[in-house]
């Protein structure tokens, strides 16, 4: 796939894009995934990855020129050691740490954790001068349903990670927005 003008332009202006890994499956959208993020990096926007449960499916050789593009993960437990490949949380935390600098973990009902490494800069011009590994616990509700949830996270983590450089405040928006997507039925927030 060709850049287009179009494209170029709107990439210029994001700060940061997320992709789903279930884009990945399908070769034609796969394809204008990676123009995308080339045209992103390119312009100094950063690449944000939700694998998805199907991540194992996606073709090996593809899978590794994503994640070499990645600058922050958003894995479950299961995604991340699909990614790692190995049936240990604590193992694909510590190789998966080594290639990509900035993991947001979902944890379900435990809540969520982010690691950040050293030297990352955050959009709020915080330097981290040292690795770092945040947990935050789940907030208490009534699960309902939770499709959703995942994305909900996601939206509400980079919106923290874009507006602070407290990656505890990261992690609160994303489990405060997951937890009102599964406190009803249905993906979207009723008004």
């Amino acid at each position: 796939m060709i850049a287009t003008p179009i494209l170029s332009r709107t990439m210029r202006r994001v700060r940061i894009m997320l992709l789903s890994g279930y884009c990945l499956l399908n070769a034609e959208q796969a394809e204008f995934a990676l123009t995308a993020i080339g045209e992103l990096k390119a312009a100094g926007g950063l690449f944000a990855l939700d694998p998805s449960p199907l991540i194992g499916q996606v073709e090996p050789v593809l899978c590794e020129k994503i994640l070499s593009s990645v600058d922050i993960l958003m894995p479950n437990r299961n995604e991340l050691m699909t990614l790692a490949q190995t049936d240990d949380f604590v193992q694909a935390l510590e190789k998966i740490q080594k290639r990509i600098p900035l993991i947001a973990l979902k944890l379900g009902s435990e809540g969520s954790a982010v690691y950040v490494r050293k030297g990352i800069t955050a959009p709020s011009g915080t330097v981290f001068p040292e690795d770092l590994y945040v947990e935050v616990p789940a907030e208490h509700v009534q699960i309902v349903d939770t499709t959703g949830a995942g994305d909900a996270f996601n939206a509400g983590f980079i919106s923290g990670f874009l507006e602070s450089p407290d990656p505890k405040v990261w992690l609160t928006r994303g489990n405060k927005a997951a937890a009102a997507v599964v406190s009803q039925k249905g993906a979207r927030l009723k008004s």
